[in-house]
């Protein structure tokens, strides 16, 4: 009768664990049709693996367009405020920027909030391989959030996870977050969401 109570007990606690389990992937993952989650606030718990190095990769906010390096436009800024939102609890140790003023800017409210502005690092958006490389051997196992561009988000993608999956976004696609988890001897996994309001 013991051994009975046991086994049945066994399986409704491996149920709850899967039920659990099964939610946690859910609010992490993609939907069933591929569309990116948009979303809010990340929880740490369920999105950082203590064992890996993980970047929090953005293209810039919505940019001006009458000048080589334009600031932000009153919606980009906006942007830039929903992804301090989202990231408020995700334990970032740096921050990195290309050298340009729309990519300063998305990180800017977000390092002010951290107390992080004088901290904000300048990587060599033409050498995306060596930044990536000295982000990890600077922070390993650490949170890094990088702002970059339309096409060197993408490419530092591919670098982290040794592949050529990730294709330049569009001109006007400013609404993605994508987390890539990068291990000393496993494969690096990539988290994709949306966040902020829907591109127009």
């Amino acid at each position: 009768m013991k051994k009975i109570f046991f086994l049945l007990f066994t399986l409704i606690a491996l149920s709850s664990c899967d039920k659990k389990n099964k939610a946690v992937l859910e609010t992490i993952q993609p939907r069933n049709d591929n569309t990116p989650q948009r979303v809010t606030k990340l929880d740490a718990d369920k999105i950082i693996d203590k064992n890996a190095t993980t970047f929090f990769l953005v293209r810039h906010a919505e940019k001006m367009k009458e000048s080589n390096d334009p600031a932000l436009t009153e919606k980009g800024i906006k942007r830039a405020n929903d992804l301090q939102k989202v990231l408020f609890n995700i334990p970032i140790k740096a921050i990195y920027t290309s050298d340009f003023r729309r990519t300063k800017q998305t990180v800017e409210h977000l390092a002010m909030m951290r107390y992080m502005a004088g901290d904000v690092k300048i990587y060599n958006h033409r050498d995306l391989g060596g930044a990536a490389e000295q982000m990890i051997s600077n922070h390993p196992k650490g949170v890094i959030l990088v702002s970059g561009h339309s096409n060197s988000t993408p490419t530092m993608i591919n670098i982290l996870t040794g592949t050529n999956n990730w294709e330049s976004l569009s001109e006007s696609d400013y609404d993605n977050l994508f987390i890539v988890s990068v291990y000393e001897n496993a494969p690096a996994k990539v988290l994709h969401f949306k966040y902020g309001e829907p591109n127009s």
